[in-house]
């Protein structure tokens, strides 16, 4: 009996696993992974090394990537490339690259927001019920018979709303509202010019929500107008 207690209590308390040395598993992998062979980058990260070394530069001086204390932003867009190119899930980097998965999960998103610096997460139009005086309320009746406006939103990649655009029955056609977003690019107050032709426009009322695909065509135009300003801006930058 005696015996049995001093053997256990030797294994439990006396006899340990091997300490793991994290900072050279990881040194280890990351050498393997983009200063290895070039196949081996591009398998893993689906890209070579050369590019890899080259978007890792222009993160870091255009979208102003900063390295923390403890993570170099070499490995940090390794990581963010890793979770991307073979859909990883957050425990399996944290095995392979000895990281918490807190810092994984913070790492991830700051790449992102230096990727998707300034870019528009979404963008729709949704009829919004509102209360009006009796006299107003026929230039507010959609085809089902509500009483609403036309509310167009553009949201960010942290899905929070940068832009409002509310309707009025003055401007039923979504296309004319959105010009308005102008505003997007430029970050000024609407023209003079914008402002008078809302006025010329005042004897339309919002009898019909419009087809779809208008909306589909409509923004996907605008989209790329907004991203191909955004690209003018950052290359005069």
């Amino acid at each position: 009996m005696l015996l049995g207690a001093m053997t256990w209590y030797h294994d439990k308390y006396f006899v340990k696993e091997p300490a793991r040395n994290l900072e050279l598993e990881r040194h280890n992998f990351l050498n393997c992974l983009y200063r290895g062979i070039e196949n081996g980058c591009i398998e893993q990260l689906r890209v070579s090394k050369k590019a890899f070394f080259k978007l890792c530069r222009i993160l870091q001086e255009k979208g102003q990537l900063v390295k923390t204390r403890n993570v170099p932003i070499i490995e940090v867009v390794a990581m963010f490339l890793h979770i991307l190119a073979s859909n990883l899930k957050y425990r399996v980097v944290h095995f392979s690259y000895c990281r918490s998965m807190e810092t994984i999960s913070r790492q991830f998103k700051n790449v992102l927001r230096a990727i998707m610096k300034n870019s528009i997460g979404a963008l729709d139009g949704i009829h919004i019920p509102v209360i009006v005086v009796g006299e107003d309320r026929p230039g507010y009746c959609n085809r089902k018979g509500d009483i609403s406006t036309n509310v167009l939103g553009v949201c960010g990649p942290d899905l929070r709303f940068i832009y409002v655009l509310p309707g009025d029955e003055q401007q039923s056609d979504p296309i004319l509202e959105a010009q308005d977003l102008e505003l997007l690019s430029n970050d000024n107050e609407l023209t003079n010019q914008q402002m008078e032709r809302v006025t010329n426009n005042i004897g339309d009322k919002v009898t019909t929500i419009q087809a779809t695909v208008e909306w589909i065509r409509f923004r996907d135009t605008l989209a790329m107008n907004m991203f191909t300003t955004y690209q003018i801006r950052i290359n005069f930058d």
